[in-house]
């Protein structure tokens, strides 16, 4: 439940061009590697990326927080 490499949230970015994609993971590692393959596809202004853990009850303030 997490956005690891990106690869399926930056494939339907591609697919989608006006939509916006939010990458939330735990591993610091995999939101590293998320935000360089946007980069890589060009897409890095429309990717937002969040560590967090959606098993903490605060996730969603994280995120909203973040945004």
């Amino acid at each position: 439940m997490g956005s690891g490499c990106g690869c399926i949230g930056l494939s339907i970015l591609k697919e989608f061009p006006n939509s916006i994609l939010v990458n939330v993971d735990t591993c610091k590692q995999a939101i590293s590697q998320a935000n360089s393959n946007a980069k890589n596809l060009g897409v890095c202004n429309k990717v937002k990326s969040i560590n967090s853990n959606w098993f903490h009850n605060d996730w969603i303030k994280k995120i909203q927080r973040d945004l």
